[in-house]
């Protein structure tokens, strides 16, 4: 974890000085009260001093006075070397990158301005980038760490939080959720991936789905890797939606390979075609053949129908995977 104290964001480093200044000023005080503690109690122990030795001092207006000022100076200096990175992290700029962030239960996804969806966020290196971060109503509420970037944002359903930054260092960084939100909490990762100007015009640019880091410098080549990777729209349904399970972090629950996976949810590999035990709404089992019917209904809403021994924490993609998303996550599920 000592990658995560790389300073990549612009007011990173503004931050690691700040807290350094706090926590030297923190220490000072907590010196000024223990080390005169330890004094007088081997100055001041009874052994050294009789009750009838000791001079009865009832107060000492300069020594009252140093004791008050100097602490709250030093307050005013942490409250005000705080305030200046508050208001650093909440300046956010009016001009920039400005990416959707859905977060729920246990996915992250990102929305460019060109309608551009998937579950690792690209940013051009030295261009600010803005954060428009919600969940879905019903959903509960996640956090968006970035330790790198310093940055720490509540995601609440149904209203929008903002946050931004503006990365100079490329590179891989991964992004968290600092808030507890249910069984598989600790696998709602992410990462962010930091390339060049040029690099990301030429990802976003195209329906390819290759890391810009690996990205082509000429078109005719850039061409060449979206025909092999990344088909058109009339392309294999079944690669395409494979793309949309990804995407949509399907697979920080379910496995693909038969491996039980986090244990939270029913491995996907040979369902197609096979009898699977369900609970209904009304808790009696019932036996269903798994085809493209109930492929789509337990996609768009699988507390219909729970797989015996699992709970229902599948979130609703109603609404969120529809149309040929859905058709072509359904042909890759029957594919596997």
């Amino acid at each position: 974890m000592l990658e995560e104290m790389t300073v990549v964001s612009n007011f990173a480093q503004y931050l690691d000085n700040s807290v350094m200044m706090i926590m030297i000023i923190l220490g000072l005080l907590f010196l000024s009260v223990v080390v005169p503690l330890f004094i007088f109690m081997y100055k001041y122990s009874a052994s050294r001093n009789k009750p009838e030795n000791t001079e009865n001092i009832s107060h000492n207006s300069t020594l009252e006075l140093v004791w008050t000022i100097i602490p709250i100076i030093l307050i005013l200096v942490m409250f005000s070397i705080s305030y200046g990175v508050f208001k650093e992290f909440r300046s956010i700029p009016d001009d920039g990158l400005k990416i959707k962030v859905l977060a729920q239960k246990w996915s992250w996804s990102y929305t460019y301005p060109n309608g551009r969806v998937e579950n690792t966020l690209y940013v051009p290196r030295g261009e600010n980038v803005i954060l428009e971060m919600t969940a879905p109503e019903g959903d509960v509420i996640h956090n968006m760490f970035v330790p790198s970037f310093r940055i720490k944002e509540d995601i609440v359903p149904g209203m929008e939080t903002r946050q931004w930054f503006n990365a100079n260092i490329e590179g891989e960084y991964d992004v968290f959720c600092a808030e507890f939100c249910g069984t598989a909490h600790a696998y709602m990762l992410s990462k962010v991936v930091v390339v060049s100007q040029d690099e990301y015009d030429n990802w976003i640019d195209n329906e390819s789905i290759f890391d810009p880091r690996e990205a082509p410098a000429s078109t005719e080549e850039s061409t060449t890797l979206l025909d092999i990777n990344q088909p058109s729209a009339s392309a294999d349904p079944v690669a395409l939606g494979e793309r949309v399970f990804t995407g949509n972090a399907c697979n920080t629950c379910h496995t693909v390979d038969g491996t039980p996976g986090a244990g939270i949810a029913p491995t996907l590999q040979g369902i197609y075609g096979t009898s699977v035990t369900l609970i209904n709404s009304s808790g009696d089992e019932v036996t269903v053949e798994v085809g493209d019917d109930y492929l789509r209904e337990s996609i768009i809403n699988p507390s219909a129908l729970v797989n015996q021994g699992f709970n229902p924490l599948m979130p609703a993609y109603e609404g969120t995977i529809d149309g040929e998303d859905l058709d072509n996550l359904v042909e890759y599920l029957k594919s596997l």
